[in-house]
């Protein structure tokens, strides 16, 4: 029997977002942070992403940032290579042009996580 590839699901759920940021790790690499959690007897990795909306008041910004940064996770092939658990990307930018850098930093922080 060939073995099972782990699938790449939405992190969803209150209680398992609150537990990343509870009881989760952290490693950052400007715009970008990750909050992340390991779990073992996990058969996937589930992967969320977030914008503040402190930094960003208006939803279309926010909206927009979200999609160009779930847009580069798509691309990312090293995803696959991360440890089973859940993981929260975050946007840490204060300008739309650091969307620039998000792709090179997204590389460097799978490459820390795995």
């Amino acid at each position: 029997m060939p073995l099972q590839q782990k699938k790449i699901k939405r992190l969803k759920g209150r209680d398992r977002i609150t537990a990343i940021f509870d009881k989760g790790e952290y490693l950052h690499t400007p715009p970008l942070g990750v909050r992340f959690q390991k779990d073992t007897t996990a058969t996937g990795v589930y992967v969320g992403v977030s914008v503040s909306k402190k930094r960003f008041p208006k939803a279309v910004d926010r909206n927009t940032i979200k999609r160009k940064l779930r847009a580069c996770l798509a691309t990312t092939q090293k995803l696959e290579t991360l440890p089973a658990g859940a993981y929260m990307f975050l946007f840490l930018g204060t300008t739309h042009n650091d969307l620039e850098n998000v792709q090179a930093a997204l590389n460097q922080l799978v490459k820390k996580l795995g």
